[in-house]
C-alpha cells in the first residue's frame, strides 16, 4: 500500500466530511475550506513550511528548502527503484504514471532523478546484461 493505513483512514474520514460540505459551483478539488472553496495555495505552502520546520527537514537537492513537489519526485524515484529491485521494470513506469495521474508516461519521466540508488541499480542491471554474452 503506498500510504499507511492510518493515513488512508484519516483521508476516508476527511472525504466523508468533504462530501457533506456544500461546494462552490465548479469546484472539483478534494481539499476544501469550510466554506466549500479550494484551499488557497499560499495556505498549503505555509502549512507545509511549518511542518518542514517542525521536523527539521533540510534540503538535499538544488533548492534552499524542501518543496511539496519534492515529495512527488521522491515517491516516483523510490517506486521506480522498487520496481527495478523486484524485476518489474517493464511495467513499473506505466503503473507509476497512472498512480500519480499522468495521462502520458512521458510526463512521469520529468520526475525521475539520477539518484545514487537508481544509478547503482541501473549499473548492476547493465553489468548483468553485458556479461550475458552481448558484445
Amino acid at each position: 500500500m503506498p500510504i499507511h493505513v492510518t493515513t488512508a483512514d484519516a483521508l476516508a474520514v476527511y472525504r466523508k466530511a468533504a462530501l457533506a460540505t456544500i461546494r462552490r459551483s465548479g469546484v472539483e478539488t478534494v481539499f476544501l475550506s469550510s466554506d466549500g472553496r479550494p484551499i488557497p495555495k499560499r495556505t498549503i505552502h505555509n502549512t507545509f513550511d511549518r511542518l518542514r520546520r517542525s521536523l527539521d527537514w533540510v534540503a538535499r537537492g538544488g533548492h534552499a528548502q524542501p518543496r511539496i513537489h519534492d515529495l512527488r519526485h521522491t515517491f516516483i524515484c523510490r517506486a521506480l527503484l522498487r520496481g527495478q529491485q523486484d524485476n518489474q521494470i517493464d511495467h513499473v513506469v506505466d503503473a507509476i504514471s497512472t498512480y500519480v495521474g499522468h495521462t502520458k508516461v512521458s510526463d512521469t519521466y520529468w520526475y525521475i532523478s539520477a539518484t545514487p540508488e537508481l544509478m547503482s541499480e541501473a549499473s548492476q542491471r547493465f553489468s548483468r546484461f553485458s556479461s550475458g554474452g552481448c558484445q
